[in-house]
């Protein structure tokens, strides 16, 4: 499997890097270019920096438009904190009143506190039931509204109900960081490679 980390100019890279070659055999490289998007079997938009400085520099270098394209014909897609938070509608995160991507229906909204720990996973959709009760690494100040058919799984902090799991047709968001939470980390990525092979016979190729 051939996995295309997104390059927009700031994220936390090498830890994911490092998270995918250490305990899984996929080939991944760090890119913004066409070619290699276009080539990927999965596509990681990785998670720190912040909202503006996203969006900007995907439109900066076209790669928006690029990813209208795959992510509407089907590619797997994977949203990792920022890079989930960039496929919503808007975010009170964007000082220019810059709009999201528009991938998820939603937007997303300042915590009064920033959200930074393990955190345990209630989960919404059986399919997930093995991670019922798993605890993952969170690190965040701000969280989705969306549809709640789009929520796989949540956390709970001061009574709000914060996604943790977001799913829409080929994307998966995740506000947790796998690449931080060990074991389950490792399992949850696995589970997300999987489901998307299992579905891979209906995504549309591009060539």
């Amino acid at each position: 499997m051939n996995i295309t980390i997104l390059d927009y100019g700031s994220a936390n890279y090498i830890s994911l890097v490092n998270f995918i070659n250490n305990f899984f055999n996929f080939n991944v490289k760090i890119s913004n270019k066409t070619q290699d998007i276009l080539r990927s079997d999965l596509l990681i938009l990785p998670g720190v920096g912040t909202f503006d400085g996203a969006i900007e520099q995907l439109k900066k270098k076209g790669i928006d438009k690029i990813l209208k394209r795959i992510i509407l014909d089907g590619k797997p897609t994977v949203g990792i904190c920022l890079g989930m938070q960039i496929l919503f509608e808007f975010s009170e995160e964007s000082k220019k009143n810059i709009k999201g991507l528009s991938f998820i229906k939603g937007k997303t909204k300042k915590l009064k506190k920033t959200n930074v720990g393990w955190r345990r996973l209630i989960i919404k959709n059986k399919n997930l039931n093995i991670f019922n009760n798993s605890y993952f690494y969170f690190n965040h100040s701000y969280y989705q509204i969306c549809e709640k058919k789009n929520i796989l799984a949540y956390i709970k902090i001061d009574n709000i109900k914060i996604p943790a799991i977001i799913k829409n047709k080929n994307i998966i968001g995740l506000q947790l960081h796998p690449e931080n939470s060990q074991k389950d980390g490792i399992l949850l990525i696995n589970f997300i490679i999987e489901q998307f092979k299992k579905n891979e016979f209906n995504q549309k190729k591009i060539n």
